[in-house]
């Protein structure tokens, strides 16, 4: 059994100022049985008092608790990020703005007439289908008609048919592509919980939109805050190091 293991989460060492530098004396937060005495900037010292902290109380917290005290660090990261006058009316019209620039992009424009097209087309074939069947039935009741005309017909008939087929699949597989490319632009439009849940982040969970008389507001909330703390779990939950800092540093060991 590794030491991670026996004695928690995380080890001394693993608390450090930059997780994109190598793990130096320089780097570490935690030395020995406290802070690192190497620190000198009061931000990193006021890290290493938290990382402190953290390492000898975090273990004795159940998950909720834990979460209430991420819930802490995140209010004192994001102080600031929105102006003093925020005004909620002012801003979901700002974000509708927004929306309304990326569904007239040209990207969206452009996915938009290739599914016109391929829509076109479709109906197009269609009408030469029914065109077709209508002539075979004249044929038939008109008799006379030879083998190759009837070969012809329905050569007709089956190519139409396969045509409009595929059209129509070309064009729900476009448009299909235009509303998830929206729905991601979307997403990176969003700045606060209510533009994510307003560009559709909460849609697939079952009873989050608002749909007839039992509507539950206060459990589709609860169902909303379930899923931002699996969301967030999920992202850090990152054990092939897929989004580690460290992996993506070019600036060699903190020094």
């Amino acid at each position: 059994m590794r030491d991670s293991e026996i004695h928690g989460a995380m080890e001394p060492r693993d608390y450090v100022i930059d997780p994109s530098f190598l793990r130096t004396k320089h780097n570490r937060l935690l030395e020995g049985a406290g802070p690192n005495p190497a620190l000198t900037q009061s931000s990193e010292l006021a890290l290493a008092a938290i990382a402190d902290v953290v390492h000898k109380h975090a273990r004795h917290l159940n998950p909720d608790q834990a979460e209430i005290a991420v819930g802490w660090l995140k209010q004192w990261k994001l102080q600031g990020a929105l102006p003093r006058d925020y005004n909620d009316l002012q801003a979901r019209d700002a974000f509708d703005v927004r929306l309304k620039a990326i569904r007239e992009s040209p990207e969206q424009v452009r996915l938009q007439a290739v599914a016109n097209r391929h829509g076109t087309w479709s109906r197009v074939w269609t009408a030469v289908f029914v065109g077709t069947l209508a002539t075979m039935v004249g044929m038939s009741l008109a008799g006379g008609a030879g083998a190759v005309a009837w070969i012809i017909a329905a050569a007709a008939l089956i190519g139409a048919f396969i045509a409009s087929e595929r059209c129509m699949v070309r064009a729900l597989v476009t448009a299909k592509e235009q509303d998830r490319r929206y729905s991601l632009a979307s997403l990176r439009a969003a700045r606060t919980a209510t533009e994510l849940v307003n560009a559709g982040l909460c849609q697939y969970i079952p009873g989050v939109l608002y749909e007839g008389s039992d509507y539950d507001e206060k459990r589709a909330k609860a169902q909303m805050f379930k899923e931002r703390e699996r969301l967030a779990d999920a992202l850090y939950l990152d054990p092939d190091g897929l989004l580690d800092p460290y992996s993506f540093r070019d600036n060699g060991p903190r020094v």
